[in-house]
């Protein structure tokens, strides 16, 4: 018997939330390391910031998960967050840490910001297409969205 498609979508929208809080948190202690923990804790306006411009991009472009190859798309938008997810812990890895903030820094660090963004863009443009796909089981949808945060933010215990 395999998975139906609203199952499969709540499912993909789970997996996708717990993997996106769980990159903030690395997010988080990687901008620690690299730039002090002053500047760590815009990892959170970074997730705010890239599903906030993910939604929009989908308000601009609506044609990103119109039927009826919803699914298909958000499938795709799960794979680009995960290649970008991939591409940004390589970039970071890469960078030297910060030393006074002048304004050569401030470039470099608007570089960081924008590249580790991606990520999240992708991911909001995923998620606000299966909540506008799947509307009527938003009661249902935004339980395993939030079910799954919660699930990825106790799993960067184990994680790291």
């Amino acid at each position: 018997m395999g998975l139906s498609p609203r199952a499969g979508l709540f499912g993909g929208v789970a997996v996708l939330s717990a993997a996106v809080v769980l990159l903030q948190i690395v997010l988080t202690r990687l901008f620690s390391a690299l730039f002090g923990h002053h500047l760590a804790f815009l990892a959170v306006s970074l997730s705010l910031f890239g599903v906030g411009a993910g939604g929009a991009l989908l308000y601009a472009v609506p044609a990103l998960v119109r039927p009826p190859s919803v699914l298909a798309r958000l499938s795709v938008l799960s794979c680009l967050t995960s290649i970008s997810t991939i591409g940004t812990i390589l970039f970071l890895v890469r960078q030297k840490p910060l030393g006074a903030l002048g304004s050569a820094e401030l470039g470099r660090l608007a570089l960081v910001y924008g590249v580790s963004a991606l990520p999240f863009t992708f991911a909001g443009i995923a998620i606000a297409g299966a909540i506008q796909h799947a509307a009527r089981d938003m009661s249902k949808l935004y339980l395993a969205d939030l079910a799954a945060a919660a699930a990825g933010g106790a799993s960067a215990m184990f994680v790291l």
